[in-house]
Formats: structure tokens, C-alpha cells, sequence
């Protein structure tokens, strides 16, 4: 099975409603983190990259008209395009492969929990730095392997789930939630640095609040990383 089968067996959420999101504190959620310190202007072009079941695609799109969506799944594109109350610019692309936007076309680029669903971590950047402005934003939110779970589970010789959608005998198709790769605070840095991206903000987030961001690279679940171009 392909990758782009796979996610378009992945069942789409019975509630047609989307997440609300608390910005007045410490974020908690993956899609709370990504948006807590980017501002969205009404003029701004942005991209949810694998936009899912489309809670932080909504989001963008009341900040602003220019709101753009890529899916490998054909599936959530349809499910999230009869969702929004008008028709944001969707379109089923793979960020893997060269995409149909132009050259630095977005000023903001969003991955949430995406990066760690993709084969090839570097034609990705490629494309990223292709489509994003001068002074552009992409902000990456993935799962952090090194947090203390994992690292005792390391220690006692059990695999380091990312993901809370693990194998089963109803999901034997996908296993960890398809996460393929796994990242810490310092190998999304160093990649970064690679394509000469500016680290603007790293931090973590979670249940707990700031408390998550005393020491991230240990205590926070996720990574949270704000780069500019």
C-alpha cells in the first residue's frame, strides 16, 4: 500500500464541527502552539500543509482569504472542503514532490504533525524554501522522541511510541500513527540550518502549560519551531 492509500483510509472524525483554540495562555495543543506567536495578517498567504480534518486550516482562514491547503488524501480534502463555510484554496498535492505554487508565493507555511509522517525530510525543505517569501515563516510542530517517556521506555528496551493511533487489530494498516521519522529539538535545528533558515522561537507546549518549557528538549511531548527564511 502506497502512502498516499494509507492516509486515504485513515477515518475522517464524525464531528463536523472544528477545534476552538485558547491563545490566552500557555499553549496546550498542537494547533494552539503553532499559531500562539505568528501573526496572520488579512493580507497574508498562508499554507496548512497536510490540513487533516482542517481545525487549524479553519483557523487560518478567518484571519485571512488567502488561506491555501495541501492533501495526499483525497478523502479529508473533500470531507474539509464542505466544512468551511466558503471555499478555501485546497488542493491535493504532496509536499514530497514539486508542488504547483509559485516561487515565493506564502508568508506563512504551516506543518503540524506532518513532518514526521514524510519519507524524505529534504526535498521537503527544498520546496518549503522554494514557495516561501523572503522573511517568510514556516512554523513545524512534531513529536519530540527524546521527551523522559520515551527516554525510559529506551531504557528499558520499549519501543518510544510518537502517536496515540497505534497499531491494533482494526488499524494493522498503520503502525505508530504512520510516523516514519522522529525528531529532536537539536536534529530540526541542525536541519534547518542546512537551507539556511533562522531559528526564531523553539518551545514546548502541553497539558501542563510553561511548565513544559523549562526544559523542552526533556519535558515537552512536541517540538515547536518557528523558522524564517
Amino acid at each position: 500500500m502506497d502512502v498516499k492509500k494509507l492516509y486515504n483510509n485513515i477515518v475522517i472524525k464524525k464531528d463536523s464541527s472544528f477545534l476552538k483554540f485558547n491563545l490566552n495562555s500557555w499553549p496546550k495543543t498542537r494547533y494552539e502552539a503553532a499559531v500562539k506567536f505568528i501573526n496572520i495578517k488579512p493580507t497574508s498567504k498562508v499554507l496548512d500543509v497536510g490540513f487533516g480534518n482542517g481545525d487549524l486550516l479553519n483557523f487560518i482562514f478567518q484571519k485571512t482569504k488567502y488561506t491555501y491547503g495541501v492533501e495526499v488524501s483525497k478523502k479529508k480534502l473533500m470531507y474539509v472542503n464542505n466544512l468551511l463555510p466558503l471555499k478555501a484554496n485546497l488542493s491535493l498535492q504532496d509536499i514530497s514532490n514539486k508542488t504547483n505554487f509559485k516561487n515565493d508565493f506564502f508568508n506563512i507555511i504551516f506543518l503540524t504533525d506532518v513532518f514526521e509522517h514524510i519519507i524524505d525530510r529534504y526535498s521537503v525543505m527544498n520546496e518549503l524554501k522554494r514557495i516561501l517569501k523572503k522573511d517568510g515563516i514556516i512554523v513545524i510542530i512534531t513529536p519530540n522522541i527524546a521527551k523522559l517517556k520515551s527516554r525510559i521506555r529506551l531504557l528499558f528496551g520499549i519501543y518510544p511510541f510518537t502517536s496515540e493511533d497505534r497499531v491494533s487489530e482494526k488499524k494493522k494498516f498503520i503502525y505508530d500513527g504512520g510516523h516514519i521519522q522522529w525528531y529532536t529539538f537539536k536534529t530540526i535545528s541542525s536541519l534547518a540550518k542546512q537551507f539556511d533558515l533562522n531559528i526564531e522561537k523553539r518551545f514546548g507546549y502541553g497539558l501542563f502549560g510553561q511548565l513544559h518549557n523549562i526544559y523542552p528538549s526533556l519535558l515537552s511531548g512536541s517540538i515547536a519551531i518557528i523558522l524564517k527564511k
